[in-house]
């Protein structure tokens, strides 16, 4: 295969260059450097690709991308390695993006929903879609289990490769705030961006909110077509309102939300615990959503996703017809009931404004008692924990605060911040194995209550001390209520 630095890279390259050659493929990971590989060095988050050219050399890399090159090592010197390594992928695959309508979802919370709606809606709508998802990924022949968000460059590009090559014609997709400080769509152009919301998360990453904010509007300033994409955001979040001011005249911008200065009103909703309507509507149209799904958050997300489809062309009727159907997604408010009349949902909520949104949905739906089972992840944003404490004290009326992921914290220490943040006075019950505090919610409910366990939602482990071990939320719920129903 033949490269040309100078013209894939362009400006990007900022001294010595190796005009190009036969490559066997692209790698920002030494350890994946094969006889004629391009090694691309990245100076990351947790570790330098820098201090490891050599070994890249050694293993055959014909070709260096980085930083500074050191003396001897053919190769070209870039600005930007994240963005040089993302387009290096994009050619390699074959620019795949140009044979699919590409469609991001970007925001703190209601990514996943977000996707996993659009991508229903266009599939339903006879547009062949793929996902690219937290829970999991769709390539037309078949689904995988997701190992990140995003995936990084190489597999983003793989995966786009392969749903065009299976015969889909678009991918909906989420776009997490590291992938794109990390620029890893670096080359497409997207058709739309839906922007869910932006609160506080990853600023162990990121430092400030700010940072967080501007890794966001990436999604708009660099990855959405200047001349067909559309970006779709929710202007009752200040961070979508504040989004959508300083788009304005950069690219076409269509909000939503319950002020009357959103381009579409969304009102009316009318939601219990097992179905949901609302109505979206304009100076020229009302449009009358049913849903299967349910609370406030989700009609955010899901008139998100409509109004992205509609100003695709999709027809207005096509769309309501799809998601008036819609199944639910793995770990995102999943419902259970058992034979005492307990409403029991499993969810992602790992933040502490997804939490507060969630419970104050439940409590609104709830006829006796709203338990709340929760804890919040290791080696992570220290500064949410009191947070997610304060959050949950707001609507639940048992708080039971457990383990999540606490990695290689100890979970003690964790519970210790997520408790420093619950009002004095408040009661509250700390079980730090999770399986027993998921047995203690049920044990002690009755008829009429709910019980919210979440932060994991999908996951389908529990990472401790840095081994990952096989445990569901859903699936440990599920056996004790069969064993509560014996």
């Amino acid at each position: 295969m033949y490269f040309d630095f100078q013209n894939i890279l362009g400006d990007l390259i900022t001294g010595k260059n190796t005009d190009g050659g036969n490559y066997s493929g692209v790698t920002c990971d030494s350890r994946k450097v094969i006889p004629g590989s391009i090694f691309v060095a990245i100076k990351g988050f947790l570790a330098d690709g820098h201090d490891y050219i050599s070994s890249a050399v050694s293993s055959g890399a014909a070709a260096v991308v980085a930083n500074h090159l050191p003396a001897g090592v053919p190769g070209v010197e870039v600005k930007d390695s994240y963005l040089a390594c993302a387009l290096l992928q994009r050619h390699f695959y074959g620019t795949p993006d140009l044979e699919l309508d590409l469609f991001g979802v970007t925001g703190t919370n209601g990514k996943t929903t977000s996707a996993y709606l659009l991508e229903h809606i266009l599939s339903s709508c006879n547009i062949p879609c793929g996902l690219l998802s937290t829970i999991e990924c769709h390539f037309g022949n078949g689904r995988e289990k997701s190992n990140s968000t995003t995936p990084d460059s190489a597999g983003l590009y793989l995966a786009f490769r392969r749903m065009s090559d299976s015969g889909l014609k678009a991918c909906s997709f989420e776009l997490s705030s590291h992938a794109l400080h990390q620029s890893r769509a670096g080359g497409a152009k997207l058709r739309g961006v839906i922007l869910t919301n932006i609160t506080r998360d990853h600023l162990d990453y990121h430092g400030t909110a700010e940072n967080y904010f501007q890794a966001k509007k990436l999604a708009f300033t660099r990855l959405l077509d200047p001349d067909t994409g559309v970006a779709v955001i929710n202007v009752d979040d200040p961070g979508g309102e504040r989004m959508a001011r300083e788009l304005a005249g950069i690219c076409r911008v269509v909000t939503f939300g319950s002020t009357p200065a959103a381009d579409w009103l969304l009102t009316d909703v009318d939601s219990n615990i097992e179905r949901a309507s609302f109505i979206l509507k304009n100076y020229r149209k009302e449009l009358k959503v049913s849903t299967a799904l349910f609370g406030r958050h989700n009609m955010e997300n899901l008139a998100g996703a409509i109004l992205l489809a509609i100003e695709y062309g999709i027809d207005d009727e096509k769309v309501l017809e799809s998601v008036a159907n819609f199944v639910r997604i793995p770990g995102r408010l999943e419902r259970y009931i058992d034979s005492d009349g307990v409403f029991y949902f499993v969810d992602y909520a790992h933040t502490p404004d997804a939490l507060e949104r969630v419970l104050g949905t439940l409590k609104e739906n709830t006829r006796g008692r709203l338990f709340s089972v929760f804890g919040a992840g290791g080696n992570r944003d220290r500064g949410k924990r009191p947070q997610m404490g304060l959050a949950a004290s707001k609507y639940a009326d048992v708080l039971v605060v457990t383990s999540d992921n606490p990695r290689d914290e100890k979970p003690e220490a964790i519970i210790s911040d997520i408790v420093s943040g619950i009002p004095e006075g408040r009661e509250f019950t700390v079980i730090p194995d999770r399986r027993e505090a998921i047995r203690y919610a049920a044990d002690n409910s009755k008829n009429g209550d709910v019980v919210l366990i979440s932060g994991k939602g999908h996951e389908d482990y529990q990472e401790i001390a840095g081994v990952k071990y096989n445990f569901s939320d859903a699936v440990e719920l599920g056996k004790i209520l069969e064993e509560l129903n014996k």
